[in-house]
């Protein structure tokens, strides 16, 4: 993996109300689970990337939205443990 990720959780208004909190729960959670290190996990005020579906994220540079902490696993697996099986990212 990467020396050091970031995963910026959205807690602007509409992201807070759809459970932002939770999915910085559940990235912690699965953080913990993985043995990671070396992953920051952090806050922001308004993306400006909003979704009727779930909370906004960035992950080392990708813009998520739609996440909710159902489908936090699936974006983890997708944007953090996948492109840590393929150093030549």
């Amino acid at each position: 993996m990467k020396s050091s990720l970031n995963i910026t959780i959205c807690v602007g208004n509409s992201c807070y109300s759809k459970g932002s909190c939770a999915v910085a729960r559940e990235f912690r959670k699965l953080i913990r689970e993985n043995h990671l290190r070396n992953i920051a996990v952090g806050a922001s005020l308004c993306m400006q990337h909003g979704s009727s579906e779930g909370v906004s994220v960035e992950i080392d540079g990708n813009l998520i939205g739609g996440v909710t902490p159902r489908n936090a696993n699936d974006v983890f697996e997708k944007y953090v443990l996948k492109p840590a099986a393929c150093p030549s990212r």
